[in-house]
Order: C-alpha cells, then structure tokens, then sequence
C-alpha cells in the first residue's frame, strides 16, 4: 500500500507537466480532487493512527479505481488530487464521479470499529476551466468547496461564478471568523409546563451580531454556514456552549433542560454523535437535560441513516425533540419507529387555533396520537391567552411563544428564571 505523505510541490510539478503534455497533442485533461469530510472527527475518535489508517485505505481505493490516473498524491492532511489523461468524453466524469464516490463510502475496519467515511469530489478540466496548473487547481477548488451542502457529493466546475456566489462565500468566510471571536451569541427562549406555567426547558436560538449591531437570524445564515463548509463547527459551538451556560443556570436543585436545534446536514453526519458525545463529557451537564431537535422535513429524505444517528444520540440519554410537526411529509409508521422523546407541533397551526375549528382539531389529534406512542407535545409560538387556553384544554404537555416568555440572552434567561420562581405560575 502506497504511503500517505503529503506531496502537494512533487503533485503541482506533475501537474505542470501533464498540462504541458495535453496543450501538445490537443487532449482533454481532468484533475480530480478527493476531500475526506471531517477527517479531525475520525482522528478524535480513532487516535491519529487511526485517521491515517482510514487516509491510507482512501489512496489504496483511488488507485484501484482510477486505473487511467497518470497520477494520485495526498496534497493536504485530508485531501487527494488525481490527474486523468485523454479524456474522450468528458459528459461521463459525471458518472465516473458516482462510482468513485461509491467505492470510497464501502464500510471497512479501523481496529475493531467499522467505518463510513463520507467524501467528496470536485472536478476540473483543460483546456475548458484553465490553460495552467494554478488555474485547474483554482477551479478545482471552487468546485470542491461547491459540493458542500450537495447531496450529490461532487460538482464540475461550470467557469461562470456568480455575484451572488462570491458574496456566499465572503458571508460564509466571516461566519467562519465569527464562531472565533464572540460575535454569535444563544439567546433561551423558555419552555413552559402548561398545567402549571412553571419554567421546565428552554430553546436555544443562534444569533450573530455584526460590528454595525445588525442582527442575523439563524433562517438567514444556516444556509450560508451548510453552504460555505461552516455548519460543522457551527453546530459544535451551538451545543458546546448551549451545555456550558446549561450548567450555568442550573446550579443544585434546578433542573432546566436545554434545546439546540441541528440542520438537515448535521442530522446526516456520523461527526455529530461526537460532537455531542465530546460535549456531555467536557461539560458534565446530564443528559437528560438536553434536547436535540430536528425538523421533521429532515426524516424524509434518509430516515434510516437519520434514525440511525438520532438513536445513537437518545442512547446516550440525550432527548430527541421532532420540529414543525406538521408541516412535513406526516406518516403514522414514524410514531412507532421514530427514536423521539417529544414531538413539537409547527406554529403555523397554534397561530391559526383561536380562529380556526379546523386547526384545533388537527392540534387535538396529534396530541392525542403522541400521548397514545408516549410521546412528550410541544406548542410553539403560543401568542394570545385564547390559545394557550384551548392547548390547556387539549391537554398539550409543554408550550412556548411570545406570549409566555420571548428568547432572552443568558443573563435575562437567569434572571427571568429568578422572578418566576419566586412567584411560581408566573410568567415573568
């Protein structure tokens, strides 16, 4: 098996000459660029022996299946590059790129575990994206960096990078920067038991404050964070720092749990068991008292892989919250295999309850069937005592909205949580 160095100055010369070589006999050249997606996770939880294990398994597989390849080099810690000489047709990189993808993703053994690694390809060509070897490199990279968030794994670059592109990845490049430097923020938006109207839980809601006191909601730069490569450090801090002030607020004889939403990207990646596994261990926060919630749109498209990772999650003892129930493709088979604690019945229904027979009685029976699978009902975006009202009735378990308590940063969450709880059944 080929050794793993990297050779990124040995790759770029052989590059050079490969090009030198097409412009001569008038041949279409592809250079193909492998990244091991978060290859960090893997050396966390395998050693650094183990992640070399996994990138020399990764080259062994390149070789075997790109037999055409003048020439295959590790050009950084987790990434390949790989040159293919005369390419007679060039519409079928694509399907080359599928079946490349689908030998890399084969589970294989690292020591005693079996691993999954997920990849990505991004392609290039001379002459059409670049006469020399920076600018296939260039456009390479563009490429790579174009396939996050894709669910196809790969991209060819196209030479046409828009406007709204560029300014993509300048807001992704200062996300980025923002994670480091305190410019986001959580603010808890409270929970409450509605028998009661006692404080029991919180969401935390991500918010980034620009130097100009602008303030960015998460429905605007999630898709910025999934886009430009960012979501994965965004969803560690989300939930390191969601479980460092949890402690915070609950010092002895407080129970307060804790909710932090993962996008669709997250739910999918294995890295996230980690992150949450990591997490629960550097900050000693229970784990029944944080709460993982995904959108139920999110089940659609894999539910096998996405139950697979939420129950590895929940058996951890980390509770699983179903987002926006209601608004996705509802099926009744998801109450008896989905691994959830709670189910969270989407705003736009509660909203529409005190004018609305219809929309009160979907609310009605959903809480009625999630009560029958042992299933925890959430209300959010309560804003008027006629609703709250009609869920008491209802019997719905948990409610939060404006009209209960608005999201709050750390300090005013804590003091807010000081005055109901010296005039309990109040609302602050």
């Amino acid at each position: 098996m080929k050794e793993a160095v990297i050779n990124w100055n040995g790759f770029l010369n052989d590059l050079e000459h490969q090009v030198l070589s097409a412009q001569i006999s008038n041949q279409v050249l592809a250079l193909i660029a492998v990244q091991i997606r978060h290859l960090p996770i893997y050396n966390f939880r395998l050693g650094f022996q183990g992640g070399e294990a996994i990138i020399a398994e990764m080259l062994a597989r390149l070789g075997k299946s790109m037999k055409r390849a003048l020439c295959i080099e590790r050009i950084a810690p987790d990434r390949f590059a790989v040159v293919v000489p005369q390419i007679g047709v060039p519409e079928l990189l694509a399907i080359s790129a599928r079946k490349l993808l689908a030998d890399l993703a084969e589970p294989f053994m690292v020591g005693r575990e079996i691993v999954s690694v997920t990849a990505a390809i991004g392609i290039s060509q001379y002459p059409d994206h670049g006469a020399t070897a920076e600018a296939l490199m260039s456009e390479v990279e563009w490429s790579l960096h174009s396939t996050i968030g894709d669910a196809t794994a790969f991209h060819i670059t196209t030479k046409t990078h828009s406007d709204q592109q560029l300014m993509l990845m300048q807001m992704g490049a200062d996300l980025h920067t923002a994670i480091a430097d305190e410019s986001l923020s959580l603010y808890y938006q409270p929970k409450l038991d509605l028998k009661t109207l006692a404080p029991v839980a919180s969401e935390a809601l991500m918010r980034w404050t620009l130097p100009d006191g602008t303030r960015i909601t998460p429905d605007q730069f999630i898709p910025v964070a999934e886009a430009s490569g960012s979501i994965h450090k965004l969803t560690q801090w989300a939930i390191n720092t969601a479980l460092r002030e949890g402690v915070e607020v609950n010092f002895p004889d407080r129970d307060y749990s804790v909710a932090v939403n993962v996008s669709a990207s997250s739910i999918y990646d294995p890295g996230l068991v980690t992150i949450v596994e990591s997490a629960l261990a550097i900050w000693d926060l229970p784990p029944q008292l944080f709460t993982l919630e995904v959108t139920e749109s999110m089940l659609i498209k894999n539910p096998e892989l996405c139950f697979r990772h939420l129950s590895r999650i929940r058996d951890m003892g980390v509770k699983i919250a179903i987002d926006d129930f209601g608004t996705g493709f509802s099926s009744l088979s998801y109450f008896k295999t989905i691994p959830a604690d709670e189910i969270k019945i989407d705003q736009s229904f509660i909203k529409a309850m005190a004018d609305n027979d219809d929309d009160e009685k979907i609310v009605g029976s959903i809480i009625d069937l999630a009560h029958k699978f042992g299933l925890q009902v959430v209300a959010e975006g309560i804003q008027s005592a006629p609703v709250l009202h009609k869920l008491q009735a209802l019997g719905c378990d948990i409610g939060q909205g404006y009209y209960l308590a608005k999201p709050m940063v750390l300090e005013d969450y804590q003091r807010w949580l000081k005055g109901v709880e010296k005039a309990p059944g109040g609302r602050g």
